[in-house]
């Protein structure tokens, strides 16, 4: 069993335990899709059936009825990212889509990165302390995250190109990041191994085509 599939596992688990029926796994297609103002966008990526993990839904239709029981909106659930995966190494991605400038996504972002890890590892020690673990230092889950745990900013191609074109000539030139993307250095500082923001081509060629589980 790999990594991914025993942290999938391990939500299944969670969920049946507290009588919740949940979608948990998703592709990487679903997760992306971007309902805002009537249009539905999409990642574009030939391996866009990728099987990912949905943290909002679980967000949603676990954490929430779970929590916050006299919940009657999805509004009212905790802020998670939109995709989760385990590749081989047991390294941990928490990816986030944005169809937006990447400046406007600071405080979602921010937001969605601590409050995901804080209720997941709520789920790991609920379900460690029943005799369920993962591959996870139990013992100092704030090192395992600093060591192990990547956050991925998807900007749509025509959200903000010019800032993507900023990035991309930054990134050649081995130069920091522009003006804009500060907030990624602070969550990579302060919480991540590594935190970046890509546009979707970059995504699907340095990462989607790259990844195994």
């Amino acid at each position: 069993m790999t990594n991914y599939e025993s942290f999938l596992n391990l939500l299944n688990i969670y969920c049946i335990r507290n009588n919740l029926t949940v979608k948990i796994e998703s592709t990487m297609k679903d997760v992306s899709l971007d309902p805002s103002k009537g249009i539905e966008k999409e990642f574009i990526s030939k391996y866009k059936n990728l099987n990912v993990i949905s943290m909002d839904d679980i967000a949603r239709d676990a954490v929430r009825k779970l929590k916050f029981p006299g919940s009657k909106w999805y509004k009212d659930s905790p802020a998670s990212v939109d995709a989760f995966l385990i590749d081989e190494n047991n390294k941990w991605y928490f990816i986030e889509f944005k169809n937006q400038k990447i400046s406007n996504a600071k405080i979602k972002c921010v937001e969605k990165s601590y409050a995901n890890i804080y209720w997941l590892f709520d789920i790991f020690y609920e379900m460690h302390n029943n005799g369920f673990d993962i591959n996870f230092n139990y013992g100092a889950p704030n090192d395992f995250i600093k060591n192990n745990c990547e956050f991925i900013l998807v900007i749509y191609n025509d959200s903000d190109p010019l800032q993507i074109n900023k990035i991309r000539e930054a990134k050649k030139a081995n130069l920091p990041m522009p003006e804009g993307t500060d907030f990624l250095l602070k969550l990579e500082n302060y919480v991540f191994n590594k935190a970046s923001v890509m546009d979707e081509e970059q995504f699907d060629r340095d990462f989607v085509r790259r990844f195994k589980y």
